[in-house]
């Protein structure tokens, strides 16, 4: 049997820590405490180990605590480079919605319940949401995780959102629309519009995030935005193959 310090447990800790952070950007020492039930001196200790291996890193102002850069490094060695040619094909179409509205865009992958970031071109603005490779999210919160959930089977789908109040006419429009918008539903202040990408053989790959805080993204060409979305998520499905766009 093993004992609270032995090994096995240290892992399981460091573990339960780096869990934190599928739900939250940054947290402090005392809610990482607090949600993995450890004291904060344990805490503390491990999440120095794990900072000295750039596995999580703290703002010296803030203290806050966020996921390092190897985890970024880790996030983009993917089995098998699955979806190396998503990626690749993905970035030119990605850049060339980042250069017209200087707004954030990502590249999600299905991973579970959750979704999975690969691939980032963001806005150089000084007001931005910062975003990180290898970041993961719930599927229940904000417009990426709507158009998975729209294209997964029902079964699975009523799984995920059986403690919710989203229903399938919230999916059909999704797929009718060939979009889903949210308004500050994963962060206060933030919009996003997500787009489906779908392979040669006519499934959902990927999904194409576009995203800018609602002071400045929410104006006059947000119709444009949410066309532009669609057409460069269209565009990315048509170089993977896929020949019917919506």
């Amino acid at each position: 049997m093993e004992g609270k310090n032995s090994p096995t447990r240290s892992v399981e800790r460091a573990l339960e820590i780096l869990e934190c952070f599928l739900d939250h950007n940054e947290l402090t020492l005392s809610q990482i405490s607090e949600k993995t039930k450890l004291s904060p001196s344990t805490a503390h200790r491990i999440i120095a180990t794990l900072q000295s291996k750039h596995y999580l890193e703290k703002d010296p102002e803030s203290k806050k605590i966020f996921l390092g850069n190897k985890i970024s490094q880790l996030s983009t060695k993917l089995p098998d480079g699955k979806y190396d040619e998503l990626k690749k094909i993905s970035y030119s179409h990605m850049l060339r919605l980042n250069k017209k509205y200087n707004e954030n865009v990502r590249l999600f992958i299905l991973d579970g319940e959750y979704k999975l970031c690969i691939a980032v071109v963001e806005s150089t603005r000084s007001l931005r949401q910062i975003i990180r490779l290898g970041e993961r999210h719930l599927l229940i919160v904000g417009a990426a995780g709507k158009v998975f959930l729209a294209y997964m089977d029902p079964v699975s789908r009523q799984e995920v959102i059986k403690d919710t109040r989203l229903d399938d006419s919230v999916f059909e429009k999704i797929i009718e629309r060939g979009y889903a918008l949210s308004v500050g539903e994963r962060e206060e202040g933030l919009v996003g519009i997500a787009s489906p990408i779908m392979n040669s053989q006519g499934k959902l790959i990927g999904v194409l995030s576009f995203s800018g805080p609602s002071v400045r993204f929410v104006n006059e060409e947000m119709t444009d935005k949410i066309n532009d979305t669609i057409k460069a998520a269209n565009d990315i499905s048509r170089d993977l193959g896929y020949e019917k766009i919506m």
